[in-house]
C-alpha cells in the first residue's frame, strides 16, 4: 500500500485509513480556528466548543468527539 501525507503524519492509504485521516484532520482544523479565533478577540479568551461528527462510508460508521458531546446509537428505537 502507498502512504498519504496529512497534517498529522502519515497514513496508510486503504478506504479506512483515509475516512479516519479525513475526520481527525477535519477536527483537528476546525480546533485549530477556534483557538485562533480565542486569539484574536480578548473578549473570547477561554472560549472553547464540543463537536461530534460522525461519517457513514461503504457500511461502516466513523465518529469522532470532542468536548462534553455525545454521539448515540439507536437501535430499534432504543
Amino acid at each position: 500500500m502507498s502512504e498519504s501525507d496529512t497534517a498529522f503524519g502519515k497514513v496508510e492509504d486503504s478506504d479506512d485509513d483515509l475516512t479516519s485521516a479525513v475526520l481527525k484532520k477535519s477536527v483537528l482544523e476546525a480546533n485549530r480556528q477556534v483557538m485562533a479565533e480565542s486569539e484574536k478577540d480578548p473578549g473570547k479568551r477561554g472560549m472553547g466548543t464540543t463537536c461530534t461528527v460522525a461519517v457513514l462510508s461503504d457500511a461502516k460508521l466513523y465518529i469522532a468527539h470532542v468536548g462534553g458531546s455525545r454521539a448515540y446509537l439507536l437501535r430499534e428505537g432504543l
